[in-house]
């Protein structure tokens, strides 16, 4: 579902889902899977997407998902300031840690515009930090520090 909401603030238009582990379930459970999916994406920017069962395990589809990435137009705007919108995030901390001490995170999503370079600054906006929305930008490398 939070990745969906992403997709859609972000207005992201190429949008391909992957139905995974398709192997572990019968035809009949993967199909209502399937029209599952298909009902709960109706009404959204993805409604039209391509739904592919896969088995990663199994290498099922993963031929068929090459195609469709391929098929998708390239049209990453490189004038500008970067944008990175993102669609998931793990946390690589321990709990409790104040941001001060925050060591790191992975992040996944979508570059809209630009290009990022190793060890550039980067802005992450809005961040949520003892009930109050703020931003954090990072250090380069040299710094010694994260945040």
């Amino acid at each position: 579902m939070e990745h969906l909401r992403a997709i859609q603030v972000g207005e992201i238009k190429r949008v391909i889902v992957v139905q995974n582990k398709v192997d572990l379930v019968t035809r009949e459970e993967a199909e209502k899977s399937y029209n599952c999916i298909k009902d709960f994406l109706k009404g959204t920017i993805a409604e039209n997407a391509p739904i592919i069962p896969i088995s990663a395990q199994q290498k099922l589809g993963i031929e068929l998902l090459y195609r469709s990435f391929m098929k998708i137009e390239e049209t990453l705007k490189v004038d500008g300031d970067p944008i990175f919108l993102i669609a998931r995030s793990f946390d690589a901390n321990k709990p409790g840690v104040t941001p001060l001490e925050l060591i790191g995170g992975v992040i996944g999503g979508s570059v809209i515009r630009g290009k990022i370079k190793k060890g550039e600054e980067i802005t992450i906006k809005p961040v949520l930090i003892g009930g109050k929305y703020t931003e954090l930008t990072t250090k380069s490398p040299d710094d010694k520090k994260r945040f």
